[in-house]
């Protein structure tokens, strides 16, 4: 549900989207542009200089992102930003993607590169500013964010980040500047970075507060941290 329902192989450029966008389901997602995205044997579907501004919400189930809801396809996105709140009453909830799919032999890329987060992002486990889950993977799959920014609070239960709640892919150059609060594993800039997660050069200036695992940059992590800095503040309860 979104814009488009559905989308393969397609190219988005320079679309604005304002009002709300509901989902009312399991099985699929939300999202401001794109409800989910289908493996289209290897075509990436692209977004570029996109902006939604609409409120997301996904209830029963349904995965929300403030671009795209779901994926099992490839997918670009360079530049752009949300604006709009994504709220869902599920797992993986993003200001991006809310859900990126291992579909067994189809295993789908993901790059982000200069998109911007402003929105707040509500869910329940696997929620953050830019992705939610960006899974593993059973054949080498390119996951990626780039100099992505995210200024939007986010809340969620467990697993919570200021830009990916669970992490196996690469962050690189990646500011977060705003609230993540949750329960169990948050961090600034990933609640969860697994054995193949890589977080480079990103900066944590947030208030993160959590009730178990919480972290500036990582609350807790399996994988690279290189060059990274934290100057917020971290609160316990």
């Amino acid at each position: 549900m979104g814009f488009i329902g559905y989308a393969a192989g397609a190219t988005l450029t320079d679309l604005t989207v304002c009002g709300e966008v509901e989902y009312t389901a399991s099985g699929s997602g939300a999202g401001g542009l794109v409800g989910a995205v289908i493996y289209a044997d290897g075509k990436v579907t692209t977004l570029s200089n996109c902006v939604n501004e609409a409120i997301i919400t996904a209830n029963g189930g349904g995965n929300a992102g403030g671009m795209i809801g779901r994926s099992t396809g490839n997918i670009s996105i360079v530049g752009g930003s949300n604006g709009g709140t994504v709220n869902a009453d599920a797992n993986y909830v993003g200001g991006a993607v809310g859900y990126i799919i291992n579909s067994g032999e189809n295993v789908p890329s993901l790059t982000i590169t200069d998109f911007t987060n402003g929105g707040k992002i509500i869910g329940a486990t696997g929620v953050g500013g830019v992705v939610g889950l960006i899974h593993s993977g059973t054949k080498a799959a390119t996951h990626a964010l780039r100099y992505v920014k995210n200024t939007g609070e986010i809340v969620g239960e467990n697993q919570v980040g200021g830009i990916v709640g669970v992490n196996y892919g690469s962050i690189e150059n990646c500011k977060f500047s705003g609230n993540v609060i949750g329960d169990n594993e948050v961090g600034g800039i990933a609640g969860v970075n697994e054995e193949t997660g890589e977080i480079r050069r990103c900066e944590s200036n947030a208030n993160v507060i959590g009730n178990h695992s919480a972290g500036g940059i990582v609350g807790n992590n399996h994988g690279i941290l290189n060059n990274c800095s934290n100057s917020g503040s971290i609160n316990t309860y």
